[in-house]
C-alpha cells in the first residue's frame, strides 16, 4: 500500500514538549518570508535534510548562513519556497523519538526531520528517493492538510497521534490548502544501506 496509517499510539504531548525548540525554529525560519508560501523542512537534531542531500540534477538552491543556522531556499512550480535549514547546534535525539524511531521496526540509515508547511502550501507531484521508507509523525494540523495519492487518487489527512507509513517511490504530493493554517510534521526516513 502506497499510504497507510500505523496501528500505533503516539504520545502527542510527550512529542511537543521534547521537540518544542525544534517547532520554534522552523516557525522562526518561516516568519522570515511573511509574504510566500512556504515549507521549511530543518535536521533534527543534526545530520542531513531530504532535500538537500537528495536533490534533483538541476535544482538551484540560494544559500543563507550564519553562526546559527544555514539554509538552502528554492521555488517549486507552485512558487512555493522550499527551505532546507541545518541547524548548527549540538543536540541529541530525545528518549521518546528514539523510542519512536525503534518502534518502527526498519532497518537502515535514519534521518529525522521536522517539516513546517505554511497555509495555503502546494507540493507538486512528484517521486523521491527510490530505497527509501517515509513515516510522518504529525505534530500539528488542521483539517484542511493533506497527502495526496495519484496510484489510487486518494487524499489522506494525517492528525497528532498518528503515524503514517507513506511509499515515496510512486507519485505523491503534500498540500496544505488552510487558509489561516500551517502543519508540522516529524519525519523519519529510512535509507537502504
Amino acid at each position: 500500500m502506497q499510504c497507510e496509517k500505523l496501528n500505533i499510539n503516539v504520545d502527542s504531548e510527550q512529542l511537543l514538549i521534547d521537540l518544542q525548540y525544534y517547532i520554534q525554529e522552523v516557525t522562526k525560519i518561516a516568519d522570515k518570508w511573511p509574504d510566500d508560501i512556504i515549507r521549511v523542512m530543518c535536521n533534527y537534531p543534526s545530520g542531513t535534510s531530504h532535500y538537500t542531500s537528495h536533490k534533483r540534477k538541476g535544482e538551484k538552491w540560494d544559500i543563507i548562513e550564519n553562526n546559527h543556522v544555514k539554509l538552502y531556499t528554492r521555488y517549486t512550480k507552485f512558487g512555493t519556497r522550499m527551505v532546507s535549514a541545518y541547524l548548527k547546534k549540538e543536540d541529541t535525539i530525545s528518549p521518546y523519538v528514539k523510542k519512536l524511531i525503534k518502534t518502527l521496526g526498519v532497518n537502515g540509515k535514519v534521518q529525522v526531520a521536522i517539516v513546517y508547511a505554511g497555509s495555503k502550501f502546494r507540493l507538486e507531484k512528484h517521486i523521491d528517493t527510490m530505497g527509501l521508507t517515509r513515516y510522518h509523525i504529525p505534530l500539528t494540523s488542521n483539517k484542511d492538510s493533506y497527502f495526496e495519492i495519484f496510484e489510487s487518487e486518494k487524499k489522506f489527512y494525517p492528525k497528532p497521534g498518528e503515524i503514517w507509513k507513506l511509499d515515496t517511490s510512486k507519485e505523491h504530493a503534500a498540500n496544505n490548502d488552510s487558509l489561516t493554517h500551517s502543519r508540522i510534521h516529524l519525519i523519519v526516513d529510512f535509507l537502504d544501506e
